[in-house]
């Protein structure tokens, strides 16, 4: 059996994600990025009210501030797929798709992890090194969920090895 590409993974793994995207897990992503927007753009205001005092603050303002266009363009290259519908599942399943999404969220993700460590450290480092690691975890926790879920519903079809 030939190895398959990159893209050919990927539209393969994608396959049954893609069939349960329905307009109430688009809605569902619209209020995670929403929400990712607003948190962003508080934790800038915070940082605006209470100065910048060391180099820990203005990361966390810096990054807030990034993060606040990258999580509204999150929302509206998911908007795109909401609005096309069914019809967008092909292109939804490709590195311009589905990747260039993911790569958006886990960045906005990201800058607002580091923008909310960042104002705790400004406090108190103890409580930034436990925020990140309490989110590097859960991040962990999630995606080895994710396959040991996938796993078993996959045995449970007969689709499983």
């Amino acid at each position: 059996m030939e190895p398959q590409s990159p893209a050919e993974l990927l539209k393969e793994s994608i396959t049954v994600p893609i069939e349960h995207m329905n307009r109430e897990l688009w809605a569902m992503q619209r209020s995670m990025a929403i929400a990712g927007t607003s948190f962003s753009a508080a934790l800038a205001l915070v940082v605006m009210q209470i100065g910048l005092v060391g180099s820990a603050r203005s990361i966390a303002l810096f990054c807030a501030c990034l993060a606040l266009p990258t999580w509204v363009t999150f929302w509206r290259v998911g908007e795109t797929y909401f609005h096309v519908g069914a019809d967008a599942r092909g292109h939804f399943s490709t590195f311009a798709g589905s990747g260039f999404h993911n790569l958006l969220g886990g960045v906005a993700g990201t800058l607002l992890i580091v923008a909310f460590a960042s104002l705790a450290w400004s406090f108190s480092a103890i409580s930034s090194i436990a925020f990140i690691f309490a989110s590097i975890c859960s991040v962990v926790a999630v995606y080895v969920h994710l396959g040991s879920v996938t796993a078993w519903s996959a045995k449970r079809n007969g689709n499983g090895t």
